[in-house]
């Protein structure tokens, strides 16, 4: 074999190589994107249930969040607590809009979340909390909420949980 013939030969073998690296690392960008989606879908779920699990676990705030939501009955601290709580539920639903908008979350789990801050925008407290709190969001998010707001009123009947009937006060 010829010196010229072994040149072609190692060119060859060197093309395929970078083909079969360039398929490898499309391989790899694939999955690796997917895992990401993933574990963003596992934390963003986790997010959602936290909310639930930190409001189930603290009669006080609890109660603090009972009374927010009809908007009023609060003293300046229990204010300060029910804004502070607001302020960070609305801060990971423009988190989930984003991650949304460029496409890291799936169309199911979105209408979960979009579900979840209609359910908080029925209440007065939440609106009255909106109209005065709007800072630190973007504009589009901002947009957003209050073009909802708009187009859809609160409705008559929106009030906190009640008490249960069976429930003992300590």
């Amino acid at each position: 074999m010829q010196l010229e013939q072994l040149s072609y030969i190692s060119e060859i073998v060197g093309a395929v190589a970078i083909i079969v690296t360039i398929v490898f690392l499309i391989v790899e960008i694939r999955r690796n994107t997917n895992e990401s989606k993933r574990q963003f879908m596992e934390g963003a779920t986790s997010q959602r249930s936290s909310f639930v699990r930190m409001i189930a676990a603290d009669r006080e705030l609890a109660g603090v969040i009972n009374r927010g939501l009809t908007g009023s009955g609060l003293a300046d601290d229990q204010w300060f607590q029910f804004n502070m709580f607001l302020y960070a539920l609305f801060v990971e639903f423009e988190f989930n809009q984003r991650r949304f908008e460029v496409g890291e979350m799936d169309k199911d789990l979105w209408r979960a979340w979009i579900e979840a801050y209609h359910w908080w925008l029925q209440f007065p407290g939440v609106r009255n909390w909106w109209h005065r709190e709007p800072a630190g969001y973007t504009d589009s998010f901002r947009a957003y909420i209050d073009s909802h707001m708009e187009n859809h009123p609160a409705p008559n009947d929106s009030k906190p949980v009640d008490k249960a009937v069976s429930s003992n006060d300590d």
